[in-house]
């Protein structure tokens, strides 16, 4: 009988989504009944990893067999050479691949032209592909990627523990940002809350450089682990935006957002708070087809358009947002995904 396994790493812990993501995802491949495969320790000399890339080949080789399967998180963000090692190892031992994809680098930095960065030349040799969403599906068929290998994950999931949210807004309606705060990552934050006024702004996360310019109502949270933000974070909106202006989302992380599933969406969802999205990011049609937020073009229009969702709306959409919320504590969207993907094998 055939054996599905994965690749253990540490991938450690901090105040990101760097390291929540990857984690999730492993204890995700458990619950499916994946296999640790090799389970790989963080190296510092170069000897040892030399030694650990040698003992895992070896005890890859002994443990897989015709038929078998392994899921790979994608890319190769560390441990290249034995990765590449085991995919040329899976098609010696006709071992079928899946790659699940937390990013690509390809989107993110060369938008104007189609065509996978050298390490991405990988994804071709996957048998399924999990991607994103639609809109990376459709980048990844122009780029040559056969359309029968891929599937879209919809959205990233989010463990953690039962939460209790609350159902109406804050009399102050509160919007939150969470994430990497620093003027080169989120310079649109550092215009915003120089221009809001009637409403709250709570900021969550690493790097925030404050001004003589903030207004009163901006609330710098701190930064809190992945694990610790869900049961900690306060709002009634969450904001999805990225890149330098708040007219649009722009530069490579605000356009990165026309195709990538931003960790911090799964974030707010999971603890119960609606979302604000851009109204060209891949996630609109995530937000549209569950009714769990607001479409937006212009940050300028932020106050009107949520001062003008009735409590009706607000608690339909929270009532939506409960929903998701349960699916992601629990890894359902994952789980679905990859079952689809042994499917297709």
């Amino acid at each position: 009988m055939s054996k599905k396994y994965f690749i253990y790493e540490e991938f450690g812990s901090d105040s990101t989504a760097a390291t929540k993501a990857p984690n999730d995802l492993q204890e995700i491949f458990k619950k499916n009944k994946f296999l640790e495969l090799v389970k790989i320790k963080k190296e510092v000399s170069k000897n040892k990893k030399y030694i650990s890339i040698l003992k895992n080949i070896l005890i890859s080789l002994s443990k897989l067999k015709k038929g078998d399967v392994i899921i790979f998180q994608f890319p190769f963000a560390t441990n290249n050479k034995f990765k590449k090692m085991l995919l040329k190892l899976c098609k010696y031992k006709a071992v079928k691949t899946i790659f699940l994809m937390n990013d690509l680098e390809s989107l993110r930095y060369n938008l104007s032209n189609c065509g996978l960065i050298d390490k991405e030349k990988y994804l071709s040799q996957a048998d399924v592909i999990i991607c994103h969403n639609r809109r990376m599906k459709e980048y990844l068929i122009a780029c040559g990627i056969g359309e029968d290998k891929l599937i879209e994950l919809e959205i990233f999931d989010y463990l953690v523990d039962i939460l209790d949210v609350k159902n109406r807004k804050n009399d102050n309606l509160e919007v939150t940002i969470a994430g990497n705060l620093s003027p080169i990552k989120s310079g649109y934050i550092y215009k915003l809350i120089q221009t809001v006024t009637g409403i709250n702004i709570n900021l969550y996360g690493p790097y925030f450089s404050p001004t003589d310019k903030i207004n009163r109502n901006i609330i710098y949270k701190g930064s809190v682990e992945p694990d610790k933000l869900p049961f900690e974070i306060q709002g009634d909106f969450g904001l999805i935006w990225d890149g330098d202006e708040i007219i649009t989302c722009s530069g490579i992380t605000g356009n990165y957002l026309r195709y990538n599933n931003p960790h911090k969406t799964s974030l707010f969802l999971v603890a119960g708070m609606p979302i604000i999205v851009w109204e060209h990011s891949a996630m609109r049609d995530f937000v549209e087809n569950n009714g769990v937020g607001i479409v937006i073009d212009d940050l300028n229009s932020l106050e009107e358009k949520l001062l003008g969702v009735s409590d009706e709306e607000y608690i339909s959409m929270k009532r939506n947002v409960k929903i998701i919320s349960n699916k992601l504590r629990e890894g359902y969207y994952t789980s679905t995904a990859i079952e689809r993907a042994l499917n297709k094998l």
